[in-house]
């Protein structure tokens, strides 16, 4: 899932290193494993990673609460809910106490249930480096057609998003299921994008 190889991995496609690290006894108190906690403390995660994710650690002795993108608190936050990011829809992106290691999202509407981000961060880094590679390999693509901005406008093949939801639940199965956020995204770009825009050759 996550080798010695990521960082380099991450370089390669991402041309630059702006990691975020917590420490492991931030983490532990949210149930993350000793080896996430490795993961986290050593290597980190992006301070910037597509689909627009942010991660943050203010070097506190505890993680923030949760807050939307005003700095306002959230009505369906608990005290178990510790933020170290948010997301493209300005959804924090949190650690819970009540589900071990876990990374969450929040939506901004108290009456929309928690999405699973990821189950471990070691699977989270690994689905934000698919989808980097995916981003470049479109991007790549669209440069090789005279497409400047191929992978928001989304020139390319369309086997291009299925192998990257391939790659993602064979990483974390849970993440792609209905309640997980990785299948609430893929949806919502099925649907705000008109299918026929993907190209087939």
């Amino acid at each position: 899932m996550i080798s010695d190889l990521f960082l380099p991995d991450w370089m390669a496609c991402n041309g630059r290193c702006d990691f975020v690290h917590y420490p492991s006894e931030l983490v532990a108190a949210y149930g993350v494993g000793i080896e996430d906690q490795r993961f986290l403390a050593d290597l980190g995660l992006p301070a910037w990673a597509a689909p627009h994710m942010h991660f943050f650690c203010n070097g506190g002795e505890t993680l923030p609460p949760p807050v939307d993108s005003f700095g306002s608190p959230l009505l369906n936050n608990h005290q178990g809910l510790g933020m170290v990011g948010s997301n493209a829809e300005g959804w924090p992106v949190c650690l819970d106490t009540t589900r071990p290691g876990q990374f969450v999202c929040l939506p901004l509407d108290p009456n929309s249930p928690v999405k699973l981000l990821n189950s471990s961060a070691r699977q989270l880094g690994a689905c934000l480096l698919a989808y980097c590679h995916t981003v470049d390999i479109a991007l790549k693509y669209g440069w090789a057609h005279g497409h400047d901005d191929a992978w928001r406008k989304r020139q390319y093949p369309s086997k291009v998003d299925t192998e990257l939801q391939d790659a993602i639940r064979s990483i974390d199965p849970d993440a792609m299921s209905s309640d997980g956020y990785w299948f609430w995204h893929f949806l919502r770009l099925d649907v705000a994008t008109d299918k026929g825009s993907n190209w087939d050759a």
